[in-house]
């Protein structure tokens, strides 16, 4: 098992503080799987390679009057 996230344990925290008497283990447990995606969504973009000056990609569709 691999360790766990330090920022997504004390997000947990928080929400257990703020809603924990509406979260039982299986909510926590749910959330705990959505932040875990989020988390490595996150490290995916962020190793992306980007200049200062990149700018975002923008798709072209043209259309046909009327």
């Amino acid at each position: 098992m691999t360790e766990p996230d330090p920022q997504i344990e004390a997000a947990l925290t928080a929400l257990r503080t703020e809603f924990g008497d509406r979260l039982d283990d299986a909510g926590i447990a749910r959330v705990r799987e959505q932040l875990t995606a989020i988390a490595a969504t996150s490290k995916t973009l962020a190793a992306a390679p980007l200049a200062n000056g990149d700018e975002p990609m923008s798709v072209f569709q043209a259309q046909a009057k009327g």
